[in-house]
């Protein structure tokens, strides 16, 4: 619905404040008479009559933001202008990382699922766009839950999967929205870990698991290193990996010196030499493949970004 306010010249230049009061009067009837609420937005003023669409666009296009800025309130540019627009492409990098240490069980994802929200807060998105990042959020865990055995993707599949969409479909603001998958993706992760945790091999994948995150800057960690240091069989240990975590061996390092590496890109000023050879890599052009692979930018337009965020 669409409302036109008409001002005469007693109102003195404050009929902005005129249209702000009367809308907040009709936004609070309703909230307080009827059995739903109204968010409002309201554009510039036209001066012209022909400036009457680009006004009714400006206050549409205004109300579209109630998915960040929330429901049952008023909009103006005052409020949209004050926050940047938000730009999909600067969330795919942290979306990726969480859906990967999703999929191998680490606590960690809840720290990346916490960044990206609090980004979000800080930007502005209409629905449609919060549809599009939510969107590409579930493919990308689809993507990597798919790898997983049978057993823990059915805990996806079955579960998590289709009440991440009933969420979508039923919740229209970032808070809802995001406050509902985290418990979805909370209890499935605590489904999953009971089932590793069921597995007789569960105490040795950990030891495992400890053993990397302790020496994965040694540029020597192979699946053969690991082997002799647990007296495992390399074939035998490749198969458990990949059947407790959904991921092979070397993903699973490459992903540990990663997450390093972008941290030490961010909060150091060190050369991308010198991050290379402390995650591991003793060829800073083998370290700068793996990393764009990985990102999908290289080191020094990784630092560059997010610098500029």
């Amino acid at each position: 619905m669409a409302i036109l306010y008409f001002l005469s010249e007693q109102h003195n230049g404050n009929g902005a404040v005129a249209v702000r009061q009367s809308c907040e009067q009709l936004r609070e009837w309703i909230e307080q008479n009827l059995d739903f609420t109204v968010t409002i937005g309201i554009g510039r003023p036209a001066l012209q009559l022909a400036n009457i669409p680009a006004a009714f666009r400006e206050a549409h296009n205004h109300a579209g933001y109630k998915s960040s800025l929330g429901v049952n309130r008023i909009i103006t540019d005052a409020e949209v202008d004050n926050r940047p627009k938000g730009e999909l492409f600067k969330q795919l990098q942290c979306i990726r990382m969480m859906s990967q240490l999703f999929r191998a069980g680490d606590g960690q994802w809840e720290v990346q699922f916490q960044e990206l929200y609090a980004d979000l807060q800080l930007q502005l998105y209409d629905y449609d766009d919060l549809t599009s990042l939510v969107q590409v959020l579930v493919s990308h865990l689809q993507k990597e839950l798919f790898e997983l055995p049978e057993e823990l993707y059915a805990v996806w599949r079955d579960e998590a999967h289709p009440g991440l969409i009933n969420e979508l479909e039923q919740n229209e603001t970032l808070d809802e929205l995001l406050a509902a998958f985290r418990s979805i993706l909370d209890q499935a992760m605590k489904k999953m870990n009971e089932i590793r945790e069921n597995k007789s091999s569960h105490q040795l994948v950990q030891d495992i698991k400890q053993y990397i995150i302790d020496h994965f800057h040694d540029p020597d960690l192979s699946l053969t290193h690991l082997s002799e240091a647990f007296g495992l069989n390399p074939k035998y240990l490749s198969r458990l990996f990949r059947e407790s975590f959904g991921v092979k061996f070397l993903e699973c390092v490459t992903g540990y010196r990663m997450e390093k590496a972008q941290q030490l890109l961010v909060e150091t000023n060190k050369t991308i030499q010198d991050i290379g050879l402390e995650v591991g890599y003793e060829h800073v052009l083998t370290f700068i493949r793996v990393f764009k692979k990985h990102t999908g930018e290289t080191p020094g337009q990784y630092r560059k970004l997010k610098a500029d965020v």
